[in-house]
């Protein structure tokens, strides 16, 4: 059933080319493996989340707590349902960390790939609404192997909060920043969550970077899989922090001058 999901998807959106470049991608890494190193730099490097952000600001840090559990306690229905369907679009990302940025930073432009069930989009859109101003953009490529995927992107976020601040494309990455990198705006801040390859993550980070604010900060999930993050900080001597969240290593880089980095 997967495969005719794939095949299905693929006549319907035009989107064989995408299928075979993520299958290429797929096996390009197949006989690298750098999970083990990768696992010891992030725990050499580790910083807890909830001293860190009480440190910065304890008032907010309190909001933060309050407001993921809101968040996770009106998802969690709709994943409970979802999973008994056989539906997996997989985790959240760290809600705590976005959140908290998203109101100390108060950024005017985010960018976010991997929106999945969409955790991390609720908790960006959450703190934009809150900060009265801001915009969204959210690159996606849907679950191949879902029947009708896209009608599952950001399915936790309710539906007052998907306004004129938000902009959803879900052609992948690649297309999607053809879009979004146009203009004179800059990015104050910009969540990784989508393709965890190691070329992946250093190929986006090396064509967003000229977008970056001059207090821009990157949030990059799962550093844990590769050493795609550690060079990243290393070839452009970056600042940066890594968090545990869900059994799980975040990162943290600092692209400018930020209130983030102590």
């Amino acid at each position: 059933m997967k495969i005719v999901n794939v095949i299905y998807f693929g006549v319907r959106n035009n989107s064989f080319r995408i299928l075979i470049s993520k299958l290429r991608l797929k096996f390009s890494e197949t006989f690298i493996n750098e999970k083990e190193e990768a696992t010891l730099w992030a725990e050499k490097h580790l910083t807890s989340l909830e001293d860190y952000l009480t440190n910065i600001d304890s008032k907010l840090f309190k909001e933060t707590k309050l407001e993921s559990s809101e968040i996770a306690s009106r998802s969690i229905k709709i994943i409970q349902k979802l999973r008994k369907n056989n539906i997996d679009l997989g985790g959240g990302g760290a809600v705590d960390l976005i959140y908290f940025c998203m109101r100390k930073l108060r950024p005017t432009h985010v960018l976010e790939t991997g929106v999945a069930a969409g955790f991390s989009t609720f908790a960006i859109l959450t703190a934009v609404q809150k900060n009265g101003f801001g915009k969204l953009d959210s690159s996606d490529l849907p679950y191949f192997r879902i029947k009708n995927p896209e009608k599952y992107i950001a399915i936790v976020v309710p539906e007052k909060l998907k306004n004129d601040n938000f902009r959803l494309l879900i052609k992948g990455d690649n297309q999607n920043l053809n879009y979004f990198l146009v203009g004179t705006h800059k990015y104050d801040l910009v969540h990784y969550d989508s393709d965890k390859r190691k070329i992946s993550r250093k190929k986006f980070f090396k064509r967003v970077k000229p977008w970056f604010s001059s207090s821009g900060v990157l949030i990059m999930d799962d550093i844990q899989d590769n050493l795609a993050f550690k060079e990243i900080v290393d070839e452009n001597s970056l600042d940066f922090k890594v968090f545990m969240y869900d059994n799980k290593y975040v990162g943290m880089a600092f692209i400018g001058n930020s209130l983030l980095n102590l």
